[in-house]
């Protein structure tokens, strides 16, 4: 069913007594196909079925299904906006980009996640809080330096390592309230 909006425009006709190919269409269409680099295949609501170029203030890759708002006449289509979409905004640009929110907070979110892809990330920041439920991490390798002092505070917890594992400390305390358990087929002291 269309949305109550866009039932005042459906189809304007600028010439109402021109045949349906030539009079000037302004509303909605839906995609029937979408191919690379090709005109968008789309179906008028009289039901015919055209070509229009996508001609969108901000970039969008058109999905089959989408609801568009379409302008043209006889055979030349443009499609202006989205009513109801599936697709993708997507912004290329060459060269470096910055975005940069000036005496404010830059802020992404995404409803369903958000995804960073490159060769190499990275972050500076005075100051890095995060609050996350749960944490994977699937890693080649990792190194870290602290300057000062590291603590984690944990529930439990378990370290396995399949090979050999050091520790290696001026000084080293372990305490446990209650009980230490050493088990190897042999220890060695000194």
């Amino acid at each position: 069913m269309m949305p109550l909006e866009l039932a005042r425009f459906a189809e304007v006709p600028f010439d109402a007594d021109a045949p349906a190919e030539r009079r000037l269409h302004l509303g909605p269409a839906t995609v029937l196909a979408v191919a690379p680099a090709a005109p968008l295949a789309i179906r008028l609501l009289d039901g015919r079925k055209v070509t229009a170029r996508p001609a969108f203030a901000l970039p969008y890759h058109a999905s089959p299904g989408d609801e568009l708002l379409v302008i043209g006449q006889g055979d030349a289509f443009s499609a202006i906006g989205v009513l109801q979409g599936r697709g993708q905004h997507a912004i290329d640009l060459p060269g470096d980009v910055r975005l940069r929110a000036l005496d404010g907070t830059l802020t992404l979110s995404g409803d369903r996640g958000i995804e960073m892809e490159s060769a190499a990330v990275t972050m500076r920041a005075g100051k890095l809080d995060m609050i996350v439920e749960t944490v994977s991490q699937c890693l080649g390798s990792i190194t870290q330096f602290v300057r000062d002092r590291i603590a984690v505070q944990a529930g439990d917890s378990q370290i396995v390592v399949r090979e050999s594992a050091q520790q290696i400390a001026r000084n080293t305390v372990v305490l446990s309230e209650d009980t230490t358990t050493l088990n190897a087929k042999k220890i060695q002291i000194g």
